[in-house]
């Protein structure tokens, strides 16, 4: 009965031991914010968050992203950022700032995304943008 005992224990552990094999390990910090614009009022000045925090959101509306149009030279860019929230508020702004392009072309799956806004209602200027790449951002 002992050497019973001891053999249905032996399994259980190289059982566990299998098992914790297959099993991925994630290690480091982790924050995937969700998306946020900020008023003055009920101006929109800002927006920002994170694709990976937009993109795994529980609801259905969250979006951020930039996008950027040149002509065929690639001269000429322009840049279109958008956000929504998870209310479904959403903003865009526009600039043909040739470094906002630039900064685009490195967003990632783990980029966050901050911009300022400035101009009135249909017609808002993108004036600062924030990009940051980094592993804490992955989901």
């Amino acid at each position: 009965m002992k050497t019973h005992f001891h053999k249905i224990i032996s399994m259980a552990l190289l059982g566990l031991a299998l098992y914790a094999q297959g099993t991925p390990a994630w290690a480091g910090q982790a924050h995937a914010s969700t998306v946020s614009i900020f008023y003055k009022g009920t101006v929109p000045i800002s927006a920002q968050g994170t694709l990976t925090g937009a993109r795994y959101s529980p609801d259905s509306t969250q979006y951020i992203g930039c996008y950027s149009l040149s002509d065929p030279y690639g001269l000429n860019a322009s840049v279109t950022c958008s956000a929504t929230t998870r209310v479904g508020k959403s903003v865009s702004c526009y600039t043909q700032d040739g470094r906002f392009a630039n900064a685009i072309k490195g967003l990632t799956d783990s980029s966050y995304i901050s911009f300022k806004i400035v101009g009135t209602a249909g017609n808002y200027l993108c004036t600062d943008m924030e990009v940051i790449n980094a592993s804490h951002l992955l989901k």
